[in-house]
């Protein structure tokens, strides 16, 4: 006599858990690196971002003989209008036209920042001035947001731990 086994269709549950068990370690592995590459990406838009901003800086100035802040380099269509409004890829931008060591208004000198608005954005801020060199903060939030003032336009950033990022 022959035994008829009966044929199922279908995964075991055993089968389905360890194909689960293999999508989450590769999640496991692969989400870690989207989120770094996320924020080096943010980073890298924040860098050129300061980059236009000082560009559209020299270019006002050739114009207008003063330096001046986003709204206005955004108004004279200079810049991008996410970078006028102050904000593009999780970082907060300022441009600020400077002022001499005595508080004076000074036509000679600005500074930009870019300071990461949450931590998934990006954990280093920027800084840059009339001489067109870029400087990153790592160390903590708290000189991110110290950033140079205008008295220290066009020297090296003293506040917090900043490095020299290109020119």
């Amino acid at each position: 006599m022959k035994l008829v086994r009966k044929q199922r269709k279908g995964f075991t549950l055993i089968e389905l858990l360890i194909v689960i068990a293999v999508i989450a370690i590769l999640a496991a592995i692969a989400i870690p690196n989207l989120l770094a590459s996320r924020e080096s990406a943010n980073e890298a838009s924040a860098i050129g971002s300061v980059r236009t901003i000082d560009s559209a800086e020299a270019t006002y100035r050739s114009r207008n003989a003063n330096y001046t802040n986003l709204t206005t380099m955004g108004t004279a269509a200079l810049i991008d209008p996410s970078v006028a409004a102050g904000s593009k890829s999780g970082f907060t931008l300022v441009a600020t036209p400077g002022a001499d060591t005595s508080g004076t208004s000074s036509d000679t000198k600005f500074f930009v920042t870019a300071v990461p608005s949450s931590t998934s954005s990006g954990t280093r801020a920027f800084y840059s001035d009339e001489t067109g060199v870029i400087f990153t903060a790592e160390d903590d939030a708290t000189s991110a947001t110290a950033a140079p003032t205008t008295d220290s336009s066009g020297v090296a950033p003293t506040t917090g731990t900043w490095t020299q990022v290109g020119n």
